[in-house]
């Protein structure tokens, strides 16, 4: 007799354990719904902002970082050259890539990583 009232008494107090942990977890996917919407919204207003500058870049380099974009599913396509290294991949670059990329001549793949590398000199100019 004793047994089971110690199991009831465990019984209520898991069941408010468990509706506690429920409404835990409400608060949190609610949390998370919000972020998402805050993101999908921040989304499309980069995408309107993207679609005029798309206009101006010469069709060979879009078509080059939608593909990187596509497979690169984290961190950016473009990345600054820092000193002699790849900043996405922090790989050293051939002396050519470089003096090309600090001539502004044009944009060069990583042999490595094929990010864009660009110098931030150069684009502050």
């Amino acid at each position: 007799m004793m047994e089971l009232e110690e199991a009831e008494a465990h019984f209520e107090e898991d069941i408010k354990r468990i509706a506690h942990e429920r409404a835990e977890i409400e608060k949190e996917m609610q949390r998370i719904d919000e972020d998402q919407a805050t993101a999908l919204t921040r989304r499309k207003e980069l995408e309107k902002q993207f679609q005029p500058l798309a206009e101006t870049i010469e069709p060979r380099l879009l078509s080059q970082y939608r593909r990187l974009r596509k497979a690169k599913k984290t961190g950016p396509v473009v990345v600054p050259l820092h000193g002699e290294t790849c900043s996405g991949c922090h790989m050293m670059m051939r002396a050519q890539v470089i003096n090309d990329i600090l001539a502004a001549k044009k944009f060069h793949p990583c042999s490595y990583c094929d990010r864009l590398l660009y110098a931030e000199e150069v684009v502050d100019r």
